[in-house]
C-alpha cells in the first residue's frame, strides 16, 4: 500500500531511502505483471457482460473501489506524510488489490475458456503477482512508518475478501 509520497523526505536516512527505492522498483514490477495478466485476459478472453451475470456487479464495485483509492491516494492525500488508516483502508491494507480482485470475478464463471493452460496461466501469474506485490509494498511502508505500520497490520487484514477472518 503506498500512502501519499512515495520518496523520504530530505534530511531522512539516505541508506533506508536507497532500500525504499529498491522495494518500489521490485514492487512495480510485481504490479506491472499483475496489471498485463489481467488486461491480456481481458482482451483474449472477453468475459460474460450480460447484466445477469452473477460476477457483472462484484467486478463494477472493484473498478469503483479501485479508482476511490488511486483518487484517495493520489490526489487527496498526495502531500501527506502519514500512514493512511481511514476510509477503506480501515478495512484492507490493499484496498486497490482488493478492487482488482473484484474486478476479476467476472471470469470466475465456469466455462470452456476457464480450463485453457493459457487463461490458467494468466490468472495463476495475476494471482502470484498480485501477492508479491503486496508483501513488497509493506516492505516498503514498514521500511517509512515503522512502529505506525506494524500496528495496523497487526489488525488489518491484506484483502478485504478476508475480513474480518483473517487480521495477517
Amino acid at each position: 500500500m503506498y500512502s501519499a509520497g512515495t520518496f523520504f523526505h530530505k534530511g531522512e536516512n539516505p541508506m533506508l531511502a536507497r532500500s525504499e527505492e529498491k522495494t518500489i522498483i521490485i514492487g512495480g514490477i510485481f504490479q506491472l505483471t499483475m496489471i498485463t495478466a489481467f488486461l491480456a485476459a481481458l482482451g483474449l478472453y472477453p468475459p460474460d457482460t450480460s447484466p445477469l451475470s452473477p460476477w457483472l456487479w462484484p467486478s463494477h464495485m472493484g473498478l469503483v473501489l479501485f479508482g476511490y483509492c488511486l483518487i484517495t491516494l493520489y490526489t487527496k492525500n498526495r502531500r501527506t506524510v502519514r500512514l493512511v488508516t481511514t476510509g477503506v483502508f480501515k478495512y484492507t491494507r490493499h484496498p486497490m488489490y482488493t478492487g482488482f480482485v473484484l474486478m476479476d470475478m467476472i471470469f470466475w464463471l465456469p466455462s470452456p475458456v476457464s480450463v485453457s493452460p493459457l487463461f490458467l496461466g494468466l490468472q495463476t501469474t495475476f494471482f502470484l503477482s498480485l501477492i508479491t506485490a503486496a508483501r513488497w509494498q509493506e516492505q516498503e511502508t514498514l521500511a517509512r512508518f515503522g512502529k505506525d505500520a506494524e500496528e495496523y497490520y497487526e489488525k488489518t487484514p491484506r484483502l478485504f475478501i478476508l475480513y474480518p477472518w483473517v487480521s495477517r
